[in-house]
């Protein structure tokens, strides 16, 4: 949110079975984060995002205004 960024809501969906195992797990937590940023946040987040260990895998989606 610093960088003129904002959440616009957060659903955790909790803990389910993965499709298929990543990095030996079989099991994950997923969260739907919606918020906006501008394009050098978004590359901030997605960096961040590839650097945590906790994180297996997600996915950034552009929502039609």
């Amino acid at each position: 949110e610093k960088d003129k960024g904002t959440v616009a809501g957060i659903d955790e969906w909790g803990k389910r079975k993965l499709a298929y195992e990543i990095k030996k797990e079989s099991d994950g937590v997923y969260t739907v984060i919606t918020y906006t940023a501008t394009p050098q946040t978004l590359n901030e987040i997605e960096r961040v995002l590839s650097i945590t260990d906790e994180v297996l895998r997600f996915g950034t989606k552009r929502l039609k205004s």
